[in-house]
């Protein structure tokens, strides 16, 4: 009897033991794994045309959305297979005005135009009646906001912004959120970025405010041609690179272990927890 409760006891104890080591499999691929991805996108005017690709795990997983002339089209594959429940094919199709007018017209009724006329003027007598009582020669003051609400609104706004002005070790959180958007931003942006083309406004005062603006930002716009004579856009981006959810975890663990950043994630546990159990007293 002894043998078989220690038998069964074995087989559960490597069940869980299987389950647990599979579930630390699926956690490491989810985390360690990165997402492959490339995308490409032409724009001529309001006209925009895409194409981007993504895959996971050896291509095991596969997205592709596209949209050009007309069509967009977006497709899961599993292992090689197309899931059409999740990615289908969709035409968008332009309406022509007239065809939309007439559409429209024929379906509506003579019946149904007469019963919206008339709920339309009894609607709008309403309207006029309650003006008419509630106008200033009437006596009756026009609803307002409640001031004392507003008040106390931005009371509370400026109570906020003396509390993180006056917050300790102010220099050092900014500092340290700081470097952390950048070890983010090394890991988000893209390894290869490339964007070319063309652009131009009506005037060439904002052509020039705007090219100032990306030159001071230091943005990657260095194949974007201006064009001073004439309103234009053109413009072409191709990105391609990968994105590993495990990398991004150690900046945001080293973030969240510093000294300030901890004594802020702390105080607002606490506060939260005060909320929930006044909550729960005013509830009893």
């Amino acid at each position: 009897m002894l043998a078989v409760t220690f038998g069964v006891l074995n087989i559960i104890g490597l069940i869980l033991l299987a389950l647990l080591g599979l579930l630390l499999l699926i956690i490491c691929l989810l985390l360690f794994v990165p997402v492959i991805y490339k995308a490409n996108a032409n724009a001529d005017g309001l006209k925009v045309d895409v194409e981007a690709y993504g895959s996971w795990l050896l291509k095991f997983i596969r997205l592709s959305y596209i949209r050009k002339a007309g069509e967009e089209r977006f497709r899961v594959y599993v292992f090689w297979f197309y899931n059409t429940r999740i990615g289908d094919k969709k035409e968008l199709e332009a309406v022509e005005p007239d065809k939309l007018e007439y559409e429209l017209s024929s379906s509506v009724s003579d019946q149904d135009a007469k019963e919206n006329i008339s709920d339309l003027l009894k609607t709008a007598e309403k309207d006029k009646a309650w003006n008419s009582r509630n106008s200033p020669a009437s006596g009756a003051e026009k609803p307002g906001p409640d001031k004392e609400s507003v008040i106390g609104r931005i009371k509370n706004i400026k109570r906020q912004i003396n509390h993180y002005r006056n917050y300790p070790n102010r220099s050092r959180i900014l500092s340290a959120t700081w470097n952390l958007v950048k070890k983010l931003s090394k890991k988000v942006i893209p390894k290869e970025l490339r964007i070319t083309g063309e652009v131009g406004f009506d005037s060439p005062h904002n052509t020039a405010y705007l090219f100032a603006i990306l030159g001071a930002l230091m943005l990657p716009v260095a194949g974007i041609k201006p064009n001073f004579e004439e309103q234009t856009l053109t413009l072409n981006l191709y990105a391609r690179g990968k994105l590993c959810l495990g990398s991004m975890l150690w900046p945001l663990l080293g973030y969240a272990i510093k000294p300030p950043i901890r004594q802020i994630i702390f105080d607002y546990f606490r506060s939260s927890k005060k909320n929930n159990i006044r909550k729960g007293d005013v509830d009893e």
